[in-house]
């Protein structure tokens, strides 16, 4: 190797399945978080829907990414996703969770792209629209305008990178 070139290592498909099954983790601890000041029964329900499926989703991702699956949420990813202020009211909670949700819509938008298998790829493609519909719906709940919780076109706007929080 010449000198003064770098090598990074690109992180294999089980090691990003792993990477999103711990964000996935993340997802329904921070549920439980905003369970705390959410109490209306349409909300509550919703939450509880939610949290199922992103434990359902870390169970697929845990599949996918075979003897480099985690026990818990990545190191860093429950901070990096807390709020910026006290969640203190209904709607507090709620808004947190749209949030947490884009983020998550984000994330498996950027790691389509980024897994190389057939399997990999086919269950990000599959999550992908369930997190923008979670998003949709806490946003529904919040009384939101359609422009802005429904973008035109899914980004990876804030994002989550496994390069952040994971070593190769």
């Amino acid at each position: 190797m010449a000198s003064g070139t770098t090598t990074s290592t690109v992180p294999t498909d089980t090691v990003l399945a792993a990477f999103v099954q711990g964000v996935e983790l993340a997802a329904v601890a921070l549920y439980a978080q905003a369970a705390v000041v959410v109490a209306s029964p349409a909300a509550v329900s919703v939450m509880a829907t939610f949290t199922a499926h992103h434990k359902q989703h870390a169970l697929a991702f845990a599949a996918v990414a075979g003897a480099d699956a985690v026990d818990g949420p990545v190191p860093g990813v429950l901070e990096a996703l807390q709020p910026s202020s006290l969640l203190v009211s209904e709607r507090d909670g709620l808004t947190f969770l749209f949030d947490v949700e884009s983020r998550l819509a984000s994330t498996h938008q950027y790691l389509v792209g980024r897994f190389t298998t057939v399997p990999a790829v086919a269950l990000a493609c599959t999550t992908l629209p369930v997190e923008g519909q979670h998003a949709v719906v806490l946003g529904t709940l919040l009384s939101m305008p359609l422009g802005s919780m429904l973008p035109t076109v899914q980004g990876v706007d804030g994002y989550l990178s496994p390069e952040q929080f994971v070593s190769p």
